[in-house]
C-alpha cells in the first residue's frame, strides 16, 4: 500500500479557536464584542456567538471572527452565562455599541470580563 490518507483541514473560517483564546489570555489582550447571539441548537449544544474585533496586529493573527463559549443549560460556568446573557440583553438594547473584553483562565475554564465604565 501507499501512503495512508490524512486529513488536512485547509477551511479555517473565522471562529477563534482553542489556541487564539489561549494568546488572548497569556497576552490580556483586550477585543471588543460587537454582537452576542444564543444558539440553543446545533452540533455542540447551546453556545454563545460572540462577533468580535482584535487590534490591529493582535496575538490571533486575525482582525475578527466568532468566538464561542457553552450557554445554559449545557453550561455550568454560572457568572460566565450570567454575564454574557446580560451583555447579549444589553447590546440587543442599544443597537451600535460594543463592550471591551478580556478572557482569562481558572483551573480548565476560561471566563470572560467586561470593562464597565
Amino acid at each position: 500500500m501507499g501512503t495512508p490518507f490524512k486529513f488536512k483541514p485547509t477551511f479555517k473560517g473565522d471562529f477563534v479557536d482553542g489556541d487564539a483564546k489561549d494568546a488572548l489570555i497569556a497576552s490580556n489582550e483586550p477585543f471588543e464584542i460587537e454582537a452576542i447571539r444564543i444558539g440553543t441548537k446545533g452540533q455542540y449544544g447551546s453556545q454563545f456567538y460572540l462577533k468580535v474585533k482584535f487590534v490591529e496586529g493582535s496575538v490571533t493573527g486575525m482582525t475578527g471572527g466568532t468566538m464561542t463559549f457553552p450557554a445554559p443549560p449545557d453550561s455550568l460556568v454560572f457568572t460566565r452565562d450570567d454575564l454574557l446573557e446580560q451583555a447579549h440583553d444589553y447590546l440587543k438594547a442599544n443597537k451600535g455599541e460594543t463592550l471591551i473584553a478580556r478572557l482569562s483562565q481558572d483551573g480548565q475554564t476560561k471566563l470572560i470580563t467586561i470593562e464597565e465604565d
